[in-house]
C-alpha cells in the first residue's frame, strides 16, 4: 500500500500553546492508564510495521513523537494523539477511527488526524 504524503512538520524547542518548557511545568505531568491503553493499542495495531528502509519497528517513531510532544510541554491527550497519529491511515481506517474515538474521545481523534 502506498503512503500518501503529509507536510512536514518542523520540531523545535518552542513551548506548546504558549506553555513553558522548564521544570515541572513541562509534560503532561504523571501519565494515566489512557496512556497505558494508548501505548498497548498502538503497539498492536503496527507490530507488524517496520520504517521504510529499515528493520526498525514503526512503534519507535511512535513512541518518538510521544516523547517530544510531553518533553515539550504538551498534554496527554496530545501525546496520545501522537502514539495513534497514524493508526487511521494505516491500519484500519474507519473502523479504527471509531474505535479511536470511542475509547479516547474526540480532543485525541481530532488531534490525531
Amino acid at each position: 500500500m502506498r503512503r500518501r504524503c503529509r507536510p512536514a512538520r518542523v520540531i523545535t524547542a518552542a513551548p506548546i500553546a504558549g506553555r513553558p518548557v522548564t521544570g515541572a511545568q513541562s509534560g503532561a505531568g504523571p501519565l494515566s492508564p489512557r496512556f497505558d491503553t494508548a501505548l498497548v493499542l498502538s503497539a498492536d495495531l503496527h507490530r507488524r510495521q517496520v520504517r521504510k528502509g529499515s528493520q526498525t519497528p514503526y512503534l519507535a517513531h511512535l513512541l518518538a513523537v510521544a516523547g517530544l510532544v510531553l518533553e515539550q510541554g504538551g498534554s496527554e491527550d496530545e501525546a496520545i494523539a501522537g502514539l495513534l497519529h497514524d493508526a487511521v491511515e494505516d491500519q484500519g481506517g474507519p473502523p479504527t477511527l471509531a474505535r479511536i474515538r470511542s475509547t479516547f474521545g474526540d480532543r485525541v481523534t481530532t488531534t490525531a488526524l
